[in-house]
C-alpha cells in the first residue's frame, strides 16, 4: 500500500536554526493499494415470520434445509430474551414452526434464529392484543 500526498506551506519559519515551521497543509491525499479483503454480512438463513403484526400466535418459516438445530429467541425491545427455543435438526426446506405465548404484552420484538455454525437472521415481530 502506498500513501501520497501533495503539500505546500502558508505559515512562517520559527527560527532559523531549527529551521521549523509553524504550519503546512496536505492536500490531495490518495491512498493506493487493494483491499485485502471484503467480509460480507446478510442473512445466511432464509427465513420469514407472519402474519405479523399477529396476537401472541405466529410461524416462522425457514425457507431452506438445515442440518443442525436452530436457536429461536424471542427479545423484547430492551433485549430480554422472552421465548427462547432449540429445534432439533435436520431441518427441512419450507418447514413452519408455530409459536405462541399468550404472555407476551402488546409491543416490539425480536425473532432471531440462529444456528449452530452462527448463522442468524433477526425479524421484527409486532403484537397487539
Amino acid at each position: 500500500m502506498q500513501l501520497q500526498w501533495k503539500y505546500y506551506y502558508t505559515g512562517t519559519q520559527i527560527t532559523q536554526e531549527s529551521g521549523q515551521r509553524d504550519m503546512l497543509r496536505l492536500d490531495d491525499i490518495s491512498v493506493i493499494g487493494t483491499s485485502t479483503g471484503i467480509t460480507e454480512y446478510g442473512p445466511k438463513i432464509q427465513a420469514s415470520l407472519f402474519p405479523n403484526p399477529n396476537t401472541g400466535i405466529f410461524y416462522v418459516q425457514i425457507s431452506q434445509a438445515i442440518a443442525g438445530p436452530i436457536l429461536l429467541q424471542l427479545m423484547d425491545t430492551q433485549g430480554k430474551v422472552v421465548l427462547s427455543q432449540i429445534i432439533e435438526g435436520p431441518i427441512k426446506a419450507n418447514s413452519q414452526l408455530r409459536l405462541e405465548s399468550s404472555s407476551l404484552r402488546e409491543g416490539i420484538y425480536y425473532c432471531t434464529l440462529k444456528t449452530a455454525k452462527n448463522d442468524m437472521i433477526t425479524i421484527p415481530v409486532v403484537v397487539l392484543r
